[in-house]
């Protein structure tokens, strides 16, 4: 009976003075949908549950079934009752919420020791607990107070604390995790600020072949030797590896927090004199985009050069022995103008096409898909190995 000492005998016949006028009480706010025959019946039902595990200090239990009464059939008693119940369990927070909507929903309606009561509850929280404001960053981050979820950034107010030591953490994706704890004092007004950094975690790359060019998320990291482990935001990543005779390489890495990571790629040498060249992935990628293009141009300029024809047709209709009427001349400058558009573009998008094929073919040739015969010494050099570091 150590927590019933934190109610006054006020609120205690205050509880069952509401027990016993819960069908006097007007009804306010919205029935729920099937919650059976007659809610009100149910309601009546969780609030005297709810009223038996109050006199045994159950404030858990009796929290949950007052909360079902005042969602299936919203009366002050039951309220007021769910508001002690959560005020008892240090959900400060929630009870202000409901005090709230007390008011709002009942206003007038309350009578006066009804009223008194609310008041009272009110203060009575309001002095003793403290309050903690959030800044946090990234939005989104999801706040837990005390291993419990609160919200997620921007959170809409601040939280309502009872006086104590309490353990804040904010997480959130490809984020590092922090965790502070804090001591609130009755009435104390605090102010957190998190801005969570990119999490980590490092790579060391071998290669069994020196100054091969080594490719990151396709930029440029380096040539092998590499000196030191690469520091990688959390997620995953591609690794690439070229040489001129060796055939390319490429590997996908997803990193974690904190993770320590050894890559050992190998590199094979091309076999002199295989057939069937191997295809080097940007110069694929640019011959695409560049043939593309022009093709885009042709068909503009072949567009515009069926406007034009269209155009032309129109004017020789009104136009005798070269001689036009007035009003046809802007149908003149249109035409010529299409007609340049017409050559330009032809003569521009076979100039492109014909580089993008270029790309593909002539300049892309790398050497031999085919590769060395494996030896008993080279076999274990291939493929990729990952070795967690302690």
């Amino acid at each position: 009976m150590l927590r019933n000492q934190r109610f006054d005998l006020g609120w205690l016949l205050g509880a069952w003075i509401a027990a016993a006028t819960f069908f006097a009480m007007p009804f306010a706010g919205s029935v729920r949908a099937d919650v059976g025959s007659d809610p009100r019946a149910d309601a009546k039902s969780h609030f005297e549950a709810g009223m038996r595990l109050l006199e045994k200090d159950n404030f858990e239990g009796a929290a949950i079934e007052f909360g079902l009464s005042v969602d299936i059939f919203p009366t002050s008693s039951a309220m007021i009752n769910l508001a002690n119940a959560y005020y008892a369990l240090d959900r400060y927070s929630e009870a202000l919420q409901i005090i709230g909507r007390l008011r709002s929903e009942f206003g007038n309606d309350l009578g006066k020791e009804m009223l008194s009561a609310t008041d009272r509850l009110e203060t009575k929280i309001r002095d003793l607990v403290g309050e903690l404001e959030f800044d946090v960053k990234p939005p989104g981050a999801e706040v837990f107070l005390n291993g419990n979820l609160i919200g997620a950034a921007p959170l809409a107010s601040p939280v309502l604390l009872a006086p104590g030591r309490h353990v804040i953490d904010v997480k959130a994706p490809k984020r590092s995790t922090e965790t502070r704890t804090v001591t609130i004092a009755s009435r104390q007004k605090e102010r957190l600020v998190f801005d969570l950094r990119p999490a980590h975690g490092t790579v060391t790359l071998r290669l069994n072949v020196d100054g091969a060019t080594v490719l990151l998320d396709s930029e440029e990291l380096g040539r092998t030797p590499l000196s030191a482990p690469v520091e990688l935001v959390v997620g995953e990543h591609r690794f690439a590896a070229r040489k001129t005779n060796y055939e390319q390489i490429e590997r996908t890495l997803v990193v974690s927090e904190n993770e320590a990571v050894t890559l050992d790629l190998a590199m094979m040498p091309v076999a002199p004199g295989s057939a069937g060249p191997t295809k080097d992935p940007v110069t694929t990628r640019w011959g695409w985009i560049t043939l593309i293009s022009g093709g885009v141009m042709i068909i503009g300029g072949a567009a515009t050069g069926i406007t034009a024809l269209s155009l032309d047709a129109d004017i020789k209709k009104y136009c005798r022995g070269g001689v036009c009427l007035p009003e046809m001349y802007d149908d003149l400058e249109t035409r010529d103008s299409l007609a340049i558009a017409t050559d330009v573009l032809l003569a521009t998008g076979v100039a492109v096409a014909a580089t993008g094929v270029l790309l593909l073919t002539v300049l892309n040739r790398r050497g031999s898909r085919k590769t060395a015969p494996k030896t008993a010494s080279s076999w274990g050099l291939r493929g990729t190995m990952l070795v967690g570091e302690f």
